[in-house]
């Protein structure tokens, strides 16, 4: 699949204060940024940016559905492209039994099953699997959030959740498969909270921060009574 990626892209351009994409049009290619600033707008509010970095895109071609944003270019770049038919045949064809097993995952958690079918479905597509041996770290406290920042999903295994009390590191939680983890740092924008490390050999569907930002408002009030959970937990064990 990745070298059918390769195969299919073709490089583009761009300069300062270029449109790539415009909201409500037609989707016409996926864009991975090579090298420039970009900036994802909804209507006049801006909702993301992307230094020199990241992708987009790739909503429209999936879903056959409008742009959600425009896209502008904040600086000179340089894109890699996939244009539809072949973003489809190889991306979508591929991936669509990756996404049932998900959103068969999805469905049984409670936090997703406030969502609509579709909803899980755009989930579903922005999971990656991440595998990690026993005492491996996932997450450090006190580590602060970057583009590269994750929620996760415990697939299988189990994660503990250590917090350093004073002068002592204790164990605080135990998440096991069917468990999410990552979300109050993204949610507050606060550095992580605990150490997360897996206790056995665990498998973990990630997310990435921009995609958890756009398409988890759904369940907000599930995930503010995680965090209360959460902070309450930190409290007893002080």
């Amino acid at each position: 699949q990745e070298g059918d990626i390769i195969d299919a892209m073709f490089e583009k351009k761009v300069d300062k204060d270029e449109m790539i994409i415009k909201e409500g049009d037609e989707g016409d290619n996926f864009y991975i940024i090579e090298r420039g600033e970009f900036v994802a707008l909804k209507g006049d509010q801006e909702v993301f940016s992307y230094d020199n970095k990241g992708s987009f895109g790739e909503l429209a071609l999936m879903y056959n559905c409008p742009r959600a944003a425009t896209v502008i270019a904040k600086s000179e770049g340089t894109l890699w492209c996939v244009d539809r038919l072949s973003f489809r045949n190889i991306i979508v064809v591929s991936t669509a039994k990756k996404r049932l097993q998900y959103e068969r995952t999805l469905s049984q958690i409670e936090l997703f099953q406030v969502l609509t079918p579709e909803d899980r479905s755009v989930i579903a597509d922005c999971l990656t699997l991440e595998l990690y041996d026993p005492g491996e770290f996932i997450l450090k406290e006190g580590d602060e959030l970057t583009s590269d920042s994750k929620f996760y999903i415990v697939e299988k295994g189990e994660i503990e959740c250590f917090k350093k009390i004073g002068e002592e590191r204790k164990l605080v939680k135990k998440i096991e498969a069917g468990g999410y983890f990552g979300e109050m740092a993204l949610i507050e924008e606060k550095p992580r909270a605990a150490d997360c490390v897996a206790g056995t050999k665990v498998k973990v569907l990630s997310m990435a921060r921009t995609a958890f930002e756009r398409i988890m408002g759904s369940a907000e009030e599930i995930l503010g009574e995680r965090i209360a959970e959460y902070k309450k937990i930190n409290a007893d064990a002080v």
